[in-house]
């Protein structure tokens, strides 16, 4: 979790746990971990987009940071991570190889009918109407957290690297919107996940789980 609350890269991690902690963890193995969580999250991030793209009103931000191209050692491009948020509902982020509009209107297609509210920026203003908040601090204050980190791990490794940043950025926001801690939140879900059916992954989605937990102390 560390790695995209605290943006520490895993080879610091596992530097700071042998220090700090007589742990040794080797590197390989945390990527098999995130790559595992991953593979089985991603159904609760997907029911998150299907979700956020039958909404009526978005704020939408992006960063730019740059990722390591597949077969050309050293060399490194811009990609973009973009976030879309509803005042007190959900938050989702997205990676993207390439900026401008194509970005959201790919990631919410053609389902979405709604506004798009973004801070000005030329390349995607023809999405918004700005008829809705006067601001984007809301949005803004989401995506800070991926632009700092940045300054930690400077670039992605790869393309699955994004995608799954993404999809971690997502569910910490999330948790943080919704007032539940990240790791009481990822230790349910990932140990009930595995048995779900597809047809029963909307309560594992951050919103519908603090909605649980709170009726359930009620």
């Amino acid at each position: 979790m560390s790695k995209y609350t605290d943006h520490i890269p895993l080879h610091r991690l596992m530097v700071m746990l042998r220090r700090q902690h007589g742990i040794e963890i080797p590197r390989n193995t945390m990527v098999s971990w995130v790559e595992q969580s991953a593979a089985l999250l991603i159904a609760v991030y997907r029911a998150m987009q299907a979700k956020l793209r039958k909404k009526g009103y978005l704020q939408v931000d992006e960063t730019p940071v740059r990722y390591l191209q597949q077969g050309a050692r050293g060399q490194s491009k811009r990609s973009y991570i973009w976030v879309y948020l509803t005042p007190a509902g959900e938050v989702i982020f997205q990676w993207s190889t390439g900026g401008a509009a194509a970005a959201p209107e790919a990631f919410l297609g053609p389902e979405f009918h709604g506004t798009l509210q973004c801070d000005g920026y030329s390349a995607y203003t023809a999405l918004s109407d700005g008829r809705l908040e006067i601001d984007t601090n809301l949005v803004e204050n989401a995506i800070r957290p991926c632009a700092l980190g940045g300054r930690n791990w400077l670039f992605i490794g790869h393309e699955d690297a994004g995608e799954r940043a993404a999809l971690f950025y997502t569910l910490m926001a999330s948790c943080r919107l919704h007032g539940i801690n990240p790791m009481e939140y990822l230790r349910d879900v990932l140990t009930r996940l595995p048995s779900a059916m597809n047809t029963e992954i909307d309560p594992f989605t951050p919103e519908a789980w603090a909605r649980a937990r709170r009726n359930s102390a009620c």
